[in-house]
């Protein structure tokens, strides 16, 4: 064998193993992608179903129920989506984005995800009273009213009835 054809040969295996790498690469960022996009939309069904198990004193009054994100949450768009096909307490959805905790009014839930750092007291504190379910993402244990934890490629999910209840809100299921 020529050196030339050694070097040809090295040549190949080299891109080869450059081609096969790329291959596993893009599978392994492929499914995280995947894995996100079913996460997303689970979060979304999660808060769709913890409305639908909580009894508010006058809903009947309302014509729509609301649900409001706090801060740039990209989980408003899927639950807007989500919207589009689904009814809580047989009412159609209105999905509102909040920046700050000051203004949280006309809402029957508000979800809030730790990434973005907003403290989970001083938002109890500013919906006290007010009949509003807290659906949070990631905060310490039984410091919401539901707190959805992720585990895996999936949610586990926390209820504390105490705050629930203190806020004249019941659960149907526990």
């Amino acid at each position: 064998m020529s050196i030339q054809q050694l070097v040809r040969e090295q040549c190949y295996s080299f891109f080869f193993l450059i081609l096969l790498t790329g291959c596993f690469s893009f599978q392994g960022r492929s499914q995280e992608e995947n894995n996100e996009a079913v996460k997303k939309r689970q979060r979304a069904i999660f808060v769709y179903n913890f409305a639908q198990q909580v009894q508010w004193k006058n809903i009947e009054d309302n014509q729509f129920f609301k649900i409001g994100v706090l801060g740039m949450d990209a989980t408003i768009y899927d639950l807007q989506s989500l919207a589009q096909k689904r009814k809580i307490q047989g009412k159609p959805v209105e999905v509102s984005r909040f920046l700050k905790a000051d203004n949280l009014r006309g809402i029957q839930l508000l979800y809030v995800n730790n990434k973005f750092k907003y403290d989970i007291n001083y938002i109890l504190k500013k919906i006290s009273g007010k009949g509003i379910l807290l659906v949070t993402e990631d905060y310490n244990f039984n410091s919401s009213m539901i707190n959805m934890v992720n585990v895996g490629n999936s949610f586990e999910y926390e209820i504390n009835e105490r705050h629930i209840e203190k806020e004249g809100l019941f659960m149907l299921l526990r």
